[in-house]
């Protein structure tokens, strides 16, 4: 909770300083965005291992196969990733470039889920 409250406040500050230079220096502007995400970034980074440790409890105490859990957790750090690309995209002005990350996100997203629709569907194939 307390990252959360310190990322607001950087934040609102970078929002601050962004809009108070947009005008007379956009390039700046947007240079202020961009560090701002990669300042962030780099301070959640730590809590990777609380998933790593989660996707382990589950594999150890409840029998989730990797091959079931993996797909899931891809599809979320894509989509992750195509929504920052494609928000920093706008920001600077390129719609069409916007859209594209989009897409691609969600055909990489599709890709990382094959495997599990394909655990899906031999589960399904078993029972019957």
């Amino acid at each position: 909770m307390e990252l959360v409250q310190k990322s607001a406040g950087v934040l609102l500050v970078a929002s601050a300083a962004a809009l108070l230079v947009k005008k007379s220096n956009p390039e700046l502007g947007f240079l202020i965005s961009v560090g701002t995400v990669c300042a962030l970034l780099l301070a959640v980074l730590p809590g990777v291992e609380g998933i790593r440790t989660l996707r382990d409890t589950l594999e150890g105490s409840f029998g989730v196969r990797a091959e079931l859990l993996l797909p899931v957790l891809k599809c979320a750090a894509i989509s992750v990733c195509a929504r920052l690309c494609a928000d920093l995209c706008r920001e600077a002005g390129l719609v069409a470039a916007a859209t594209g990350a989009e897409l691609t996100g969600a055909i990489c997203a599709m890709g990382a889920a094959l495997p599990l629709v394909r655990a899906m569907l031999e589960t399904v194939g078993g029972m019957i």
